[in-house]
Parts: C-alpha cells; structure tokens; sequence
C-alpha cells in the first residue's frame, strides 16, 4: 500500500472541499441576503451551481482512488455522451470564464451508448484538466465522431510543453510533466490516470497525442495537447 500517496490525496480532498464549501457558502450568503451587487444574482448562483457540481466529482474521485471497483459500481445504461460534455461545459463555465477560454463542442451526431454511471465524471475531469493547463484567451476544441460501431473523442488545447521522456508517464497515476509543475499549476496528476481507467473499464481506450503546432506565453512553449478516446458502442 502506497502510504504517502493516500495521505496526498487525503490532503487535496481536504484542501479542494474546504476551498469549495467556502465559496458555497460566501455565494449562499450573498443571495439569502438579498444583496444585488454588480455581478448580480444570477453570477451567485452560477458559482454555487458549479462548485456543487465540482464537489460531487471531486467525492467520485476519491472514491474511485480509493477503492478502483467503484468505478464499475452500478448498471449500465443507455447515455448521452454530447449531452454529458455540453453538461460539464456549461458547470465549468466560470473556470472558462475566468482564463477567457472558448470551449468548442462538435458532434456529428448525439448517439446513445451503454455506460457505467462512473462515465458522468469523465467530461469533467477532461474539460477541467484542459482549463487547468491552458493559457488564458486560448480555446479547447471537442469533437466526438460516431464511426458506427464506437465513438471517438478528442479534447484539444494548448498546455506547456512536455518534453519527450515524458510523453508515456502522462497517464501514471500521480505523474506531472516538469512545466506543469514548475508553473505552479494546481494539481496532483490523477485527473489523466483515472480518465484512462474509465475508458478501459468500458473496454475504450486513453491516448494522449501531440500537434506540430506550438507558441510562445509569457516565456513558456506550449504545444497542442489532444487527448483521444475510443469507445465501443
């Protein structure tokens, strides 16, 4: 049993829930007072919405960190993957706000396909992980194409540069690449490890892949970073 990882995580559950419970609660606050500042209440609202829906995710996370079967815990049943994405777009969309990222979804077609209830955490943690390592004014592209017997998913943006010894650790569970961890980005590198996970479970599979494509931002290469799932229908 790896020890000094569960104290870790232990440690960003606790961080990650106090910071969320606070903003719950100033938010809360604010509109059971009656106050209509400048944001307005509708902005209030908005935060509690995501935060709440950040909270659920992060518990999944933990859960399914600590115990691997949950993830496979419950019936499959009949899912709209589009729907799902446009959902986690819509709950992050102060996060996108806040970077000014556009967020991009493209779909040909919105098919149903049998999944594990675990499946409704997968666009959160891909669309957050994209917030978290791109720069502001920049853009995540999603696409999802029915090739008639699977569905593949690509999530596009552009994050610091990842040098070539360390394109294959990406998916450890715990890994960072070192100009993502010398920015000061949070995070504790589980986000891409338990996403490929939920794809293997469902008999698909994680790739991370790179575009030729790349820019300078305040000092720092960043390249195109595309995460490409296969999901059998």
């Amino acid at each position: 049993m790896d020890i000094e990882y569960y104290k870790n995580l232990i440690e960003y559950f606790l961080h990650e829930t106090v910071n969320i419970n606070d903003s719950i609660k100033t938010h809360t606050e604010i509109v059971s007072k009656g106050v209509n500042d400048k944001q307005g209440v509708p902005y209030h609202i908005d935060v509690i919405h995501e935060n709440s829906s950040l909270l659920a995710i992060l518990t999944t996370v933990v859960k399914y960190s600590l115990n691997k079967s949950f993830k496979v815990e419950g019936e499959k049943d009949l899912r709209n993957l589009h729907g799902k994405f446009k959902k986690a777009g819509i709950s992050l969309k102060l996060r996108l706000k806040n970077k000014n990222i556009k967020l991009n979804l493209k779909s040909e077609r919105f098919p149903l396909i049998n999944l594990y209830p675990i499946i409704d955490t997968l666009p959160y943690i891909l669309i957050d992980n994209a917030i978290k390592y791109s720069h502001k004014d920049s853009e995540i592209n999603i696409e999802m194409i029915d090739l008639g017997r699977e569905i593949t998913i690509s999530i596009e943006n552009f994050g610091p540069e990842i040098f070539e010894d360390e394109k294959e650790k990406l998916v450890e569970r715990g890994y960072r690449g070192s100009h993502a961890d010398s920015s000061n980005i949070p995070g504790n590198g589980l986000g891409l490890s338990i996403a490929k996970d939920i794809c293997e479970s469902h008999n698909g599979s994680l790739e991370i892949k790179y575009g030729n494509d790349e820019y300078n931002f305040n000092g720092r290469t960043y390249k195109k970073f595309i995460v490409s799932i296969i999901l059998p229908k």
